[in-house]
């Protein structure tokens, strides 16, 4: 097969497109640094440096208090981590944005996607989307790094990036996030007798690259939660962690906004990769609420 140049893919990529303003063009690029705003530039320069960047006083005190009784209604005691990497004292729930639109401003707040814009393909996607609530007793999480799957020679770009948002205050004791800085730019990282924990208030974000050595930490209280989301976001090309549009009924769809359904997948990667049946997604019978198996219609 003779290869597709680039006028043959830009001609699949139109011919795939349901709507503009729904998908991206083929010739769209992620966002030039020099273009970003000044708080962005700072923002990439300490992540890119650091591997991480903890940012305070993100969410105001209501949209604590809705997160976290949100959370409370998918949490019963029974959804605990089933080994030492989930934590058998840490309560986990996945799939939450097909669980509840409690969590929606911090998937797309703009602080976090004006950084993604510029390290990331357009359209990339959801790849985790988690509560992880660390309980009193909770030991060490195994350090790791989120890419590790993906099987590239260190080091490497990142091929996504994560945040873990703070609904109470995170401390050494409670179990935040310990993160190894510059660890992300180690081919061969072992030295882990020094990590740093992300101590940072109740409203904060911790954001880090998917190269960087992390785990969460051991809670040593008797009487406190470190309460929690993540939410991880991968290049368009790589497969996401979580499989969320198994889970999802079609008829959210019309309550969620673009953005978010491009993120669940709902959108192409030039010139063609997402695709259902050679059409775009969002022409699909599932999305569209046609399909014969589904009792609910809606538009979007």
């Amino acid at each position: 097969m003779e290869r597709t140049d680039k006028a043959q893919a830009k001609a699949i990529h139109e011919a795939l497109t349901a709507d503009p303003g729904k998908s991206i063009s083929f010739e769209a690029a992620k966002l030039p640094v020099e273009q970003a705003d000044e708080q962005t530039k700072r923002d990439l320069a300490a992540l890119f440096r650091d591997g991480f960047l903890v940012i305070e006083g993100v969410l105001t005190t209501e949209q604590i208090e809705t997160a976290r009784a949100g959370l409370r209604k998918l949490t019963d005691g029974s959804t605990n981590g089933r080994n030492g990497f989930e934590g058998e004292l840490t309560e986990r729930v996945y799939g939450l944005p097909a669980k509840t639109r409690c969590c929606d401003e911090m998937i797309e707040h703009p602080r976090v996607l004006n950084l993604l814009d510029c390290i990331l393909e357009p359209n990339y996607l959801l790849s985790a989307m988690q509560c992880i609530n660390i309980h009193p007793g909770e030991t060490m999480q195994p350090y790791h790094t989120d890419d590790a799957f993906i099987k590239v020679p260190r080091p490497h770009q990142p091929f996504g990036v994560a945040t873990v948002w703070a609904l109470t205050d995170f401390t050494a004791e409670t179990g935040a996030t310990m993160v190894f800085p510059g660890s992300h730019k180690v081919a061969d990282f072992k030295d882990f007798s020094n990590p740093v924990p992300c101590v940072m208030p109740a409203g904060s974000v911790v954001v880090f690259l998917s190269t960087l050595w992390h785990g969460g930490g051991a809670n040593v209280t008797k009487d406190k939660v470190r309460e929690a989301i993540t939410f991880q976001y991968c290049e368009p090309y790589c497969r996401p962690q979580e499989n969320v549009l198994l889970g999802f009924d079609p008829a959210q769809l019309a309550e969620v906004s673009p953005k978010m359904r491009s993120l669940l997948g709902l959108s192409i990667h030039p010139p063609f990769i997402g695709h259902f049946d050679g059409k775009h997604p969002l022409k699909s019978p599932w999305a569209t609420g046609a399909h014969p198996g589904f009792r609910t219609q809606h538009k979007l």
